[in-house]
């Protein structure tokens, strides 16, 4: 990723040395808003568009005026909100991969360098090259490839503080996760009969390592909340401690989410969803919901039938699904997390589309669109994209 966007980088300079400017942003403040916006001045290519959600600096009116402790006490924290692909969430910031590891201060509205030393070497940085972002609600959870192990980092949510706290063998923590503030990974390990045995391997922020072993060889796991659930052939397992409790006897392809009191699982397959109370107790059949990011009873995912894009959201209890921002023309990333009535995510808008176009029939080569950190918000319906300085 970081050798396409030096090259995709490189390649725009050339073209903005030999052709017209496409766009030359500013900043402006909008004081009824308190969002700093662009103001373009555009070439022929844009003439008959126009691109008013495009921001410097997104000081969102929720966490206007609140410290950082403040957030930290009203955030709700869940791990399938927090971590996914490239990008991750804490109560303060949003992180995200764009070449290099971002921060977006909730505080200050401001897209900056993860690592909150001025004087870092971005080329150096121990944060540099990672493949794997996470958080909790006050830590940043990292992971990158360094002298042939898989070194595993932990910095303060503002990026301060960083340090590698453990270094993992190649193949081990390649797909972590976060768990009560440790460093998690499911990996495989042989017994010395040769059988492959699940392990639940986990680092915590002073590098103490530690390994549990699953009730059967091969289980599928899930996190929810401060929750690991196991699931395999004789049942689903929640991790109480250092042991695994039982709370359901039976076949269980894995659980999907805990809401309302109920657990939700799949039987047998994706489609045979149950539920049980969380305490405990019979499990009944229930209509299954669509994947996403649990948050406050629904389900939040992305839609993508035929030409169509868009967020929608499933009631959990009622099985009732709505469209919460139609995004057609657009390219929507794999993960959206959620802060009371904002959704997070990458996109890829109508402007970066037909900017990737003219560029790409101007040069004679295809240049791909960038994407973008996006907020949307629930309550207005207004779409803010993202244009770190940068960019």
């Amino acid at each position: 990723m970081k050798r396409r966007f030096v090259v995709l980088m490189m390649l725009c300079i050339v073209l903005t040395s030999c052709a017209p400017t496409y766009i030359e942003e500013s900043s402006a403040v909008s004081e009824d808003q308190g969002v700093i916006s662009e103001q373009s001045q555009d070439d022929s290519v844009f003439d008959d568009m126009t691109f008013p959600d495009r921001y410097r600096e997104i000081l969102l009116d929720a966490y206007r005026g609140k410290t950082d402790e403040q957030l930290e006490a009203e955030f709700e924290y869940n791990p399938d909100n927090c971590s996914g692909i490239c990008m991750a969430q804490s109560a303060t910031s949003i992180y995200f991969l764009d070449g290099r590891l971002m921060r977006y201060d909730k505080v200050t509205g401001k897209a900056v360098p993860a690592c909150a030393d001025p004087l870092c070497d971005p080329q150096n940085c121990i944060l540099s090259g990672s493949f794997f972002v996470a958080a909790s609600k006050t830590k940043l959870f990292t992971a990158r490839h360094m002298d042939g192990k898989i070194a595993l980092c932990v910095t303060n949510a503002d990026g301060t503080n960083p340090k590698i706290v453990y270094k993992a063998e190649i193949g081990e923590f390649m797909f972590p996760f976060i768990l009560n503030e440790k460093i998690c990974s499911l990996n495989v390990s042989l017994d010395p009969d040769g059988s492959a045995q699940t392990v639940l391997d986990m680092v915590d922020a002073d590098g103490n390592f530690k390994r549990l072993i699953p009730p059967e060889k091969i289980m599928r796991m899930s996190i929810i909340r401060d929750d690991a659930y196991f699931a395999g052939k004789s049942g689903i397992y929640r991790i109480e401690g250092d042991e695994f409790v039982r709370i359901y006897s039976g076949n269980a392809l894995n659980v999907s989410a805990v809401c309302g009191g109920y657990i939700y699982f799949c039987r047998t397959s994706d489609e045979d969803m149950m539920r049980m109370p969380v305490d405990g107790g019979e499990a009944e059949e229930v209509e299954r919901y669509p994947v996403g990011t649990i948050y406050r009873g629904y389900a939040y995912s992305r839609s993508t039938c035929d030409d169509r894009r868009a967020v929608t959201r499933t009631n959990i209890e009622t099985m009732e699904t709505e469209d919460v921002f139609d995004l057609t023309g657009m390219a929507i990333g794999p993960n959206i997390f959620i802060d009371g009535d904002y959704l997070f995510l990458f996109l890829t808008d109508e402007y970066d589309v037909k900017k990737a176009e003219a560029l790409s029939e101007r040069n004679g080569k295809k240049v791909n669109p960038k994407q973008h950190l996006a907020i949307l918000d629930l309550k207005t319906g207004k779409r803010y994209i993202l244009i770190p300085d940068y960019d």
